[in-house]
């Protein structure tokens, strides 16, 4: 027996250190939850044995301090979120059937196919195999709803990639495709620019935007000045103050007689002179003569359940939410809760001259859904409006006025009062505020449209611009490439510290015809004509030969031309230019006639023969007139120079046709053939320049792009083949790319800033419509995530309908330091969260 003591003292002293460690390690991380990713992290839903950390929510009892409160709602929270997915995720890799895994919604051979920018950010389309889907409504499923958390994954999930869903066509979904967007930004980028694989996706059952903004809102929370401490985290709730605006002391009541309630509309009152007592007339001297406003603070001065509409259980509802600064109104269903709730709602819009007399803190109300929501402002706005509001389209008049914030309203009576209404913004936006946004939407899509178009080029979807490529090309490339085009500066122009490059037109077309390899074409051209006119010169040379000697023996009298071609005066008077012209007819069929290009240099270098051939003739007679004749020898002499002259000048001939060709002079003409059609493909941008595309042959070449080394060893581009141009090509494309890639992480993060400007501008328009109404209604999530407008606008009072189904945390996130009054509104015992 005192060995089992002495165990039990040992086990007990074991069990009270480690409570004692337990409640220091507590205490130390109760600001934990503020480092604390709202995204679960991978290892906490790939483990089937992961325990998190989190604490129980105390239901009796108080908290150490609000940062112990709010360390447990996130923790608890964020698990309620997360628990689901890990059961859903685990089941998937242990290999259990689909149709045994109830927590989650897989979808097979997931692809990201597009990318798109919008004022928002940037988003992905993705395509996943719909064929086992054929059968779902998408119109009313609740899968691939706005806000749903989807993991990514290739590999098992190992790793996981997030994305939220921020646009869902039921159309499109038929299909296979969704927008998302990636929840992290570096996830984005690697997508954006690298190989696509298939995924498996998971779609989390949990709605992932609801979360998502009452656990930031809960993380980013002033907790120091934060309302009600006395009943969250003190648990003393025995006895509830009144609200802070009705702390008045009796002096204050006597000097303002206003403060008194207008009651006869919500109460209903049925006699305008209820038989109120004689100490409630006797202790308010200052009673005003409508006795349906009297002071509701005081319970003497409230009328008989006799004399209203309302129920015995109504009006102590009643009474209660309008004297205490937290209630809370329960109810089974039919017992006229949400009635007896716009009936309070009603009393505090009638009254807003006693809580709020400089009408700077609207009435906030809060429900869970979006129909719960449009059906309580609906009624708000029967009882607001004494004429019907089907006709009031544009700008309703009301009695109060009311906003709807959210983008998911169904109700149309109730969508004409929501914050997107352009007619209920206008007049309340201050004008500076609405340029200065329109101003940052507009430079957010512009960065946007540039941003696309990089994109593209990284993914090799579009050709980069031709002038982009200029600083990856050598002067010296650059200058010979230039030099098809006739016109071109010659070198660069320097100008002090700067050296100006040609025109980007000129560049351009340069660069469509380099790649387009029209000099090569011509030069391959003109070389087969100059070898059919050196042919064709030949005979003829040969048939006049002959002609030539038959003369000579009859006549005696022939000349030899000094360059070779028989230059010969015969009886009928043939001179050398008429022979020239022969030659030149003849050389001119074979030209083709539509080729106007290669007829110009033709001619060119026909007009340079025949000023030789008159040059020479002139020589000639000068000769003969002064009457001197050759001998013998010199005749001989002179035939075989003659022989070797022709043969030297045919080689020239070429070489010069090749110089012609390589001249500016000689080639297009810019201004000409810049606007040709076959030059452009519709629907490119004009910036980007078009070019031919390389023939099959060329695509299934096996060579790649050029590399550093042999660009550096290339002297002369014009002299490359066509496979050859676009290897080059390629590597400056690549290089562009390489640093085109290097920068889009900057231009990306600039266009993420310039979205958070503009989401930042939109939610100030918002704040200076809300800020001067009577009544704000907002769903849980809503209110989380416009905190930052709320804590601005300052609601005094939060009306929470249904609030038996939302979750303490989420009534919490509504909570600013300004709120005074609380009034909560729901059936604990029916519907819970």
């Amino acid at each position: 027996s005192s060995s089992s003591s002495e165990i039990f003292r040992s086990l007990l002293s074991a069990y009270e250190n480690e409570q004692q460690k337990d409640e220091t390690d507590t205490e130390d991380d109760y600001c934990e939850y503020k480092n604390t990713s709202i995204l679960p992290l991978t290892s906490e839903i790939n483990n089937e044995m992961y325990q998190p950390k989190i604490r129980a929510n105390i239901v009796e009892g108080p908290y150490d301090s609000w940062e112990h409160y709010y360390d447990t709602q996130f923790k608890l929270l964020k698990e309620d979120f997360v628990a689901s997915l890990r059961r859903g995720i685990c089941d998937y890799r242990k290999g259990l059937d689909v149709k045994e895994i109830s927590d989650i919604r897989i979808y097979d051979n997931v692809r990201f196919v597009g990318l798109s920018f919008s004022t928002n950010g940037i988003v992905l389309t993705i395509k996943f195999d719909c064929t086992k889907l054929r059968k779902i409504n998408w119109e009313h499923s609740k899968r691939l709803i706005y806000g749903s958390l989807l993991c990514f994954s290739c590999n098992n999930f190992e790793t996981v990639l997030f994305a939220s869903v921020v646009d869902r066509d039921a159309k499109q979904l038929k299909e296979g495709r969704l927008t998302v967007k990636m929840e992290s930004d570096s996830d984005l980028l690697s997508l954006a620019m690298g190989k696509h694989d298939y995924y498996t996706m998971i779609e989390s059952q949990a709605h992932y935007e609801t979360y998502y903004h009452i656990l930031y809102s809960l993380k980013t929370a002033e907790f120091s000045i934060m309302p009600f401490t006395e009943i969250l985290i003190e648990s003393n709730c025995h006895t509830v103050q009144p609200p802070a605006y009705m702390c008045l002391t009796n002096e204050t009541k006597i000097d303002h007689p206003q403060l008194a309630f207008d009651m006869k509309d919500a109460l209903g009152i049925k006699n305008c002179q209820p038989e109120f007592s004689l100490l409630s007339i006797l202790s308010w001297a200052t009673q005003p003569s409508d006795i349906s406003s009297f002071d509701v603070s005081r319970p003497e001065c409230w009328p008989s359940v006799d004399n209203v509409q309302l129920d015995s259980s109504q009006l102590k509802a009643m009474k209660m939410a309008l004297t205490q600064k937290v209630s809370v109104i329960q109810g089974p269903p039919g017992t006229g809760k949400t009635y007896i709730g716009m009936k309070i709602v009603q009393a505090l819009l009638t009254n807003r001259h006693v809580w709020d007399p400089p009408r700077n803190s609207p009435l906030l109300v809060v429900c869970y859904t979006n129909h719960a929501l449009d059906q309580f402002l609906e009624g708000i706005i029967d009882l607001s409006y004494p004429e019907d509001v089907e006709d009031e389209v544009d700008e309703p008049k009301s009695k109060f006025s009311i906003v709807r914030v959210g983008g998911r309203c169904q109700n149309e009576k109730v969508a004409k009062f929501s914050i997107k209404n352009f007619e209920l913004r206008k007049p309340k936006v201050p004008r500076a505020v609405y340029y200065a946004t329109r101003e940052l939407k507009e430079r957010v899509k512009g960065i946007g449209t540039n941003l696309d178009r990089y994109f593209k080029i990284v993914q090799q979807k579009v050709k980069p611009p031709l002038d982009d490529l200029i600083e990856f090309i050598a002067p010296v490339h650059l200058t010979q490439i230039c030099s098809l085009v006739r016109g071109f500066t010659k070198a660069y122009t320097d100008v002090p510290g700067v050296k100006k490059p040609y025109t980007d037109d000129i560049i351009t077309h340069g660069l469509k015809l380099w790649l387009s390899c029209k000099d090569i074409m011509e030069r391959e051209a003109l070389e087969a004509k100059m070898k059919a006119d050196n042919k064709l010169d030949s005979k003829t040379r040969d048939s006049d030969s002959e002609s030539s000697d038959s003369e000579n023996d009859t006549e005696g009298d022939s000349k030899v031309d000094i360059q070779g071609k028989s230059s010969v005066k015969s009886k009928e008077g043939s001179s050398p230019a008429d022979i020239n012209a022969i030659s030149a007819k003849a050389a001119a069929n074979v030209l083709t006639d539509n080729d106007a290009i290669n007829e110009a240099l033709k001619q060119k270098l026909l007009a340079g023969n025949a000023s030789s051939v008159n040059s020479e003739n002139t020589s000639e007679d000068t000769e003969n007139s002064s009457g001197l004749e050759s001998d013998a020898e010199d005749k001989s002499a002179k035939d075989e120079d003659e022989e070797n002259t022709v043969q030297v000048l045919g080689e020239a001939e070429i070489a010069a046709a090749h110089r012609m060709v390589d001249a500016p002079a000689t080639v297009f003409h810019y201004e000409e053939d810049a606007n040709r059609d076959d030059l452009d493909i519709p629907g490119v941008d004009s910036r980007v320049a078009s070019l031919p595309q390389p023939t099959e042959s060329f695509m299934s070449f096996p060579k790649g792009p050029f590399n550093y080394t042999t660009v550096n060893a290339i002297h002369d581009v014009l002299s490359l083949s066509k496979f050859d141009r676009w290897r080059l090509y390629d590597y400056w494309k690549g290089q562009y790319t390489e640093k085109l890639c290097n920068q889009l992480r900057v231009r990306f993060q600039s266009y993420l800033t310039h979205c958070a400007e503009y989401k930042r501008a939109t939610k100030e328009e918002d704040f200076h419509v809300l800020e001067k109404v009577d009544l704000i209604g907002m769903t849980t999530t809503g209110a989380a995530k416009y905190q930052h407008i709320i804590q601005r606008v300052k609601p005094k009072i939060v009306v929470v309908e249904e609030a038996a189904e939302v979750m303490e945390s989420h009534i919490v996130s509504c909570l600013t330091a300004a709120t005074q009054q609380l009034i909560l509104i729901g059936d604990h015992k029916q519907l819970r969260p």
